[in-house]
């Protein structure tokens, strides 16, 4: 029977005795543990002591943009979910994703080894470091080296400030890395994946790009074509004129609200998130959208994305065949500053949506949920959820 529990503390010198604590909860040693850090406490040192609480284990970690445990929020603080269950973990570490990204996955995955007939599925959780730009190749990368396997993970975050984000594994953290544990088990792990935005424009195209970097659709400077189609929305729903913006924290508002969609099928989109106005009046975007590529400007209401949370983690939970463990939730740093002080709803939806299960889980700069088989699986604004059966 798998077990997972989760603990919070917003003072370090807490974290032994509140390892302690989940141990007893377990009932033993977990196969896999994850860290997830505020920047404001230091991964590596987190990862060097939840290893040696948790001898055995494989630990993950990542630095966030806020961390949650159950239907509570640590500001600045340190969450860890620990799994215990009849599964094999094995995990790699790898710096280098923005020279080299098929050489960084393939030295991180490099020591794999097959699983025992008694584990045939596999799921692999990936974090990277988002500020590398190589979200999206890096989740392919991982899924054509190891193969039969879904994926799911985020990308690093760190409170907004788009500085410096780390990812580790083992007894190491590095910025410009992936980190990746491989879990085989005798039963699939869920993962659900929605995002809440429906189109509000007709199709642009991205005529002008360089990397993250759009700097125009439709040849209209990217900011002032992005700023004609969220006007008169933006106007009614809350206010804002993006011409005449009071503050950056403004500009912030409208990016957690209005995204860019990339169409995958017939009414289905793929989210883009913008994260700050550049100059020459340029979107900068949290992954890259390439010259030639057709978006429309998707919005979104406080209460359709408190629903596509609870959506996620219940479509996580029934690919699991009805009861979980617990699971993880990688949702979107723009999703919280939409929501503000209404995040704890879609926590408490995701929890009810679990069954009560054990959450853990941070805002990130991208979220990876990727299918056998699927030719993408980078998201933003979106919520994914990793769902372990009991």
């Amino acid at each position: 029977m798998t077990q997972m529990s989760t603990t919070q503390v917003t003072d370090p010198q807490r974290l032994e005795a509140a390892l302690d604590e989940l141990k007893q909860d377990l009932g033993g040693a977990p196969q896999l543990a994850v860290v997830l850090a505020s920047p404001r406490q230091p991964l590596g040192e987190a990862l060097v002591r939840v290893s040696d609480a948790l001898p055995g284990a494989q630990i993950l970690g990542s630095t966030t943009a806020g961390e949650f445990a159950g239907e509570s929020e640590t500001a600045g603080g340190l969450v860890v979910a620990a799994v215990r269950g009849d599964f094999e973990v094995q995990s790699g570490f790898a710096v280098g994703l923005a020279e080299d990204a098929a050489g960084t996955v393939a030295r991180a995955v490099s020591g794999f080894g097959e699983p025992s007939a008694e584990h045939p599925h596999r799921t692999a959780l990936v974090f990277v470091d988002a500020l590398s730009f190589s979200g999206e190749e890096a989740a392919l990368l991982v899924s054509a080296l190891i193969g039969d396997a879904q994926i799911a993970g985020a990308a690093a975050g760190d409170d907004l400030q788009l500085q410096r984000t780390l990812v580790g594994a083992g007894r190491e953290a590095a910025s410009n890395a992936i980190a990746v544990a491989l879990i085989a088990s005798k039963r699939p792990l869920g993962i659900g994946c929605r995002h809440g935005h429906t189109p509000l424009s007709g199709p642009m195209t991205v005529t002008k790009a360089s990397g993250p970097l759009v700097l125009e659709l439709d040849g209209k400077p990217a900011w002032t074509a992005y700023a004609e189609a969220i006007r008169e929305d933006a106007q009614a729903s809350c206010g804002l004129d993006p011409f005449a913006l009071p503050s950056d924290e403004h500009h912030i508002q409208l990016f957690g609200r209005y995204e860019a969609g990339l169409e995958i099928g017939d009414d289905l989109y793929k989210v883009r998130a913008p994260l700050q106005r550049a100059p020459g009046d340029a979107l900068a975007f949290a992954t890259a959208l390439p010259e030639g590529s057709i978006i429309r400007i998707m919005h979104t209401h406080e209460d359709a994305l408190v629903a596509s949370a609870a959506a996620a983690a219940a479509e996580a939970r029934a690919h699991c065949g009805g009861e979980v463990a617990g699971a993880l939730a990688f949702d979107c740093a723009v999703r919280k500053m939409c929501l503000r002080e209404r995040f704890p709803r879609a926590l408490a939806a995701m929890r009810t949506a679990l069954g009560g299960a054990p959450l853990a889980g941070f805002e990130a700069y991208g979220e990876i949920a990727l299918e056998v088989g699927d030719m993408s699986g980078f998201h933003n604004s979106t919520t994914v959820v990793l769902a372990f059966p009991v």
